[in-house]
């Protein structure tokens, strides 16, 4: 089927690190355990983690848990639009027990955030994109965007997980326009250029 992620479209912003692509392909499995353990967590399930990292990165998310005042609506969902072939994985949707809005709610595990080559945040776009798929699928979120970086720290007994960062992003038209473009222009190099599908 013809789709592309938001993930591949965006990574094609900027320009990845030259880091050896086994540190990479290790991140990337953590990230995933992590993810696969909050949504366990999420839904009163159980997820085994055994590795001091994986462990830690869980721990700075039960840290937030612990003070979060977020009902959990929806856990690691995807969703389509089948007019430009887009999808994304949605971590999840909370609504807030306080105000009833609903949010997006990423989590991830990155050092760092990332920018685009001219200085856009590739995690605002991110959230843009999914607010997109969202409301293309009939889901009601609000325009406030957040983004859980979970944190550890090496000690000399080894990861301790540390209180996470919350990174909001606004609702903006003009970033959701250039995102929409993104996904246009990939769709561009990949009819002129084979570019691959799929993340």
């Amino acid at each position: 089927m013809r789709e592309v992620t938001v993930t591949q479209v965006l990574s094609r912003l900027y320009d990845m690190p030259k880091i050896d692509p086994e540190i990479i392909k290790n991140k990337g499995e953590i990230g995933k355990d992590v993810h696969s353990a909050i949504e366990a967590n999420i839904t009163g399930n159980w997820f085994p983690l055994y590795e001091e990292r994986r462990i830690a990165y869980y721990d700075s998310y039960g840290q937030w848990r612990e003070a979060d005042t977020f009902q959990y609506l929806i856990t690691e969902q995807r969703y389509h639009d089948r007019d430009i072939f887009l999808s994304g994985q949605v971590d999840a949707v909370v609504k807030d027990k306080d105000y009833g809005t609903r949010h997006l709610l990423d989590f991830k595990t990155s050092a760092n955030e990332t920018f685009s080559r001219d200085g856009e945040s590739i995690w605002s776009m991110q959230g843009h994109l999914y607010l997109y798929l969202l409301r293309k699928n009939g889901i009601d979120v609000s325009d406030d965007i957040v983004f859980l970086q979970l944190k550890t720290r090496k000690t000399d007994d080894g990861y301790i997980g540390i209180k996470p960062k919350e990174f909001r992003y606004k609702y903006d038209q003009a970033i959701m326009d250039r995102c929409l473009e993104e996904v246009h222009k990939y769709w561009e190099e990949f009819d002129s250029a084979k570019l691959p599908l799929g993340e």
